[in-house]
């Protein structure tokens, strides 16, 4: 990547068409060592760092159902399916979110290695004591010399396989850790061009489970490896403390290094390249502009000005006269708006997201599957553009107008106030959000304008700027 960014900056005379070849080749590298980085972040945070269980018992059949449901556009795309044969009703005591992380990986790993236009069978049954998870792929058979290292940190069983695709050769390395963590075991099995892995798990964590519960805590381990010397339990703390060899330790204390070496040399190249880094701040960004979703937090200590409308709503009190502009416009052509939400505390963003999750649990959720499925839907607090006061929830005033007639309107003429449809129809994948006809924003006059005429949304037109 060096070397091209090198021909780049030292060949000012270079043609556009080489320029845009290595500008190319350098920003395709720099992915992949963005990718790399979000995967050595992946061990980091398993291995360099304590990791608390949260124990649960959850619907570990319908966990497998819905995880395989999800991967269904990959599978398409790679020209694969997907065969479950689940045992019904099975009941786990687990910590979920790390345990999905598991059958993710499995999954991911079987999709990564699988010949074309073949099956990937995935089966759960019991015993008295244990479920019994079996994931297994058609592709090359896997040698004995690699399939005895195959749960190693960064070993890629396929050594031939071009790096743009595949891995760094941690998935398996993490799911193993957390399988152990559960008190399970994790085998591979290579024969005939098949590829199986077997995972089980106790169905009850019932020495672990009810020490933690008397103590009151969750179960914390520290480990830096997945071969341990060490096994102590402190008493006091109701932790358990996993520690390695020595010489592991300062194997795993150059990944911190390097990663921070790397992202420095990737938003260097960002920065010459011209493209927007993910590490910027918002410090600089006009305040009509602020962008606000599930990545980017609120400022800190943003607190807006703001006017309050005949109804009651809050808005920053900036917009106020570009809004009732437009509200002037709109009753005079016969139509009447109602702004439905506008400013919300974190306070008020917080009692939505639980009122939600409560939803989910009142419909049998878990707790974790509830938080989830309400995230979807409700921001989660300080990530809420109505926190800004320059987000408005516009519906119809029913007695007069309906909301059809509404969102037409505003679609067709907003943008001359200075307003956005913030989440439109397409732009699911970039916003994180489903398609609300009602839910504007503010952005001023001349971002407006070339948002309609670009069909962009908020990130993409924050992106080019």
């Amino acid at each position: 990547m060096i070397g091209y960014l090198s021909l780049l900056q030292d060949e000012p005379e270079i043609s556009q068409e080489l320029r845009a070849k290595y500008t190319g080749i350098a920003l395709n590298k720099a992915q992949r060592l963005e990718e790399l980085i979000n995967q050595f972040f992946e061990i980091t945070r398993f291995q360099l760092t304590h990791m608390e269980l949260e124990w649960e018992t959850i619907h570990f059949s319908r966990m497998l159902e819905q995880t395989a449901f999800e991967f269904q556009p990959i599978l398409e795309e790679k020209h694969l399916q997907l065969q479950t044969e689940i045992a019904p009703d099975v009941k786990l005591t687990c910590d979920p979110d790390k345990l999905e992380r598991v059958v993710d990986n499995l999954i991911r790993n079987a999709i990564s290695y699988s010949y074309p236009n073949t099956a990937i069978s995935l089966e759960m049954h019991t015993t008295e004591e244990y479920a019994v998870l079996t994931i297994c792929n058609t592709g090359r058979t896997i040698s004995p010399e690699k399939l005895d290292r195959i749960f190693e940190q960064f070993f890629r069983g396929d050594s031939s396989r071009a790096t743009a695709t595949g891995g760094a050769g941690l998935g398996l390395a993490i799911a193993k850790q957390i399988t152990e963590l559960h008190g399970g075991t994790i085998k591979a099995d290579s024969r005939n061009e098949q590829i199986r892995f077997t995972v089980t798990l106790p169905l009850r964590q019932k020495n672990t489970y009810d020490f933690f519960q008397k103590k009151k805590q969750k179960a914390i381990c520290i480990s830096a490896g997945t071969s341990f010397a060490d096994v102590i339990q402190s008493e006091a703390k109701g932790v358990l403390f996993m520690t390695s060899q020595r010489h592991r330790f300062f194997r795993f204390l150059f990944i911190p290094l390097l990663i921070l070496a790397v992202l420095l040399g990737l938003v260097l190249f960002r920065q010459h390249a011209g493209l927007p880094t993910r590490f910027s701040t918002q410090s600089n960004t006009p305040w009509n502009l602020i962008l606000v979703n599930n990545e980017h937090a609120l400022p800190r200590r943003y607190s807006p000005e703001l006017t309050t409308l005949s109804n009651g709503v809050q808005v920053d009190s900036r917009i106020y006269p570009d809004l009732q502009s437009m509200f002037d416009d709109m009753r005079t052509e016969g139509v009447y708006p109602v702004v439905g939400e506008g400013y919300r505390s974190e306070q008020q963003q917080q009692e939505m997201m639980q009122e939600k999750i409560d939803a989910y649990l009142a419909e049998g959720y878990s707790e974790r599957k509830a938080r989830k499925e309400a995230e979807k839907w409700v921001a989660k607090p300080n990530y809420s553009e109505h926190q800004l006061g320059l987000a408005l929830d516009i519906n119809a005033d029913k007695s007069r107008c309906d909301n059809d007639t509404i969102y037409q309107w505003l679609s067709q003429n907003a943008y001359r106030y200075g307003f956005i449809l913030r989440y439109p129809e397409g732009k699911e994948d970039i916003t994180g959000i489903d398609y609300e006809p009602w839910h504007y924003r503010y952005v001023g006059k001349e971002a407006a304008q070339e948002i309609q005429s670009e069909n962009v949304c908020l990130e993409e037109y924050l992106e080019k700027t």
